[in-house]
């Protein structure tokens, strides 16, 4: 009886500990409540029949001209400047390869997005076209010199009356805000990593934590942006509905999803469709 009793106590310790490590920032509800109520466009409102592809001008204007918000995700180049791109490397949306990453702007420049006459912009140029029209997203993709990154899109979104957050998959880069730009919302990136698919291809200790959330002590993220496929474990569920981070969910591409995702108070990042349409 008395072993049993310090097994109970131990895995209630346990229990508690976990929760410990799930929590979020104090102040997530309050920080993300202006972004909700909104629907996000993935990568701007993109459409490959009508030659809009992914990531580009045209699909920001057309989103800012619907009045959704977007996610959109940002690289530095090796000349230090801020473009928007989703992919690290160049193979599938340019044609060529090599990472992003080690190329520069005039060199990126030569290339196109999906066949069209669309090139890679700067974030600078998709900031001129949102104005603060409608709320942003911003995934940071992760990198060697991701501080460099961080302080270049701060830097460039400090005179910004805009609303905006920021998320990255990776633990570091979220700490990096909550260290230099706490006042901003924060989100951690993840879903049930697979080995050889998603976004980390090697599955490791750390992969494995993020996936649980188990960095949440350290980045306090204010939201957690999970693949909507992947959304029912107990962490995320623990860090939603225990703690109150606000939970959004990527990449949905069915108006029933998107619909039960509203309704189960997830913000939603959509594509491939447009959401107002019957």
């Amino acid at each position: 009886m008395k072993t049993l009793l310090i097994l109970l106590l131990v895995l209630a310790v346990l229990f508690l500990l976990l929760l410990l490590l799930l929590r979020p920032d104090p102040s997530a509800r309050k920080k993300m409540a202006p972004f909700v109520g909104r629907r996000y466009a993935h990568r701007g409102l993109h459409c490959a029949q009508d030659g809009i592809p992914e990531n580009s001008l045209p699909a920001f204007r057309r989103a800012v001209e619907a009045g959704y918000g977007i996610e959109l995700d940002l690289h530095l180049t090796t000349d230090g400047r801020l473009v928007v791109f989703h992919d690290d490397t160049l193979d599938r949306v340019c044609g060529v390869t090599g990472r992003v990453d080690e190329k520069s702007y005039a060199e990126l420049q030569q290339l196109r997005l999906l066949g069209t006459e669309e090139r890679i912009p700067l974030f600078s140029e998709v900031l001129d076209i949102v104005a603060g029209k409608i709320p942003m997203i911003v995934e940071v993709k992760y990198q060697k010199n991701y501080p460099a990154l961080c302080e270049k899109m701060m830097s460039q979104l400090r005179d910004y009356t805009g609303l905006y957050c920021v998320e990255s998959f990776h633990p570091q880069v979220i700490l990096w805000m909550k260290n230099h730009a706490p006042a901003v919302a924060r989100g951690l990136l993840s879903d049930r990593y697979t080995e050889g698919e998603g976004n980390m291809t090697r599955l490791t200790p750390a992969t494995w934590a993020s996936q649980q959330l188990l960095f949440n002590w350290l980045t306090a993220p204010d939201f957690i942006a999970y693949k909507f496929e992947d959304r029912k474990g107990y962490c995320l569920r623990a860090c939603v509905r225990t703690w109150g981070a606000q939970e959004v969910s990527w990449t949905i591409r069915k108006k029933e999803d998107l619909l039960a995702c509203e309704a189960d108070g997830s913000i939603p990042i959509f594509e491939r469709f447009d959401p107002d349409e019957p």
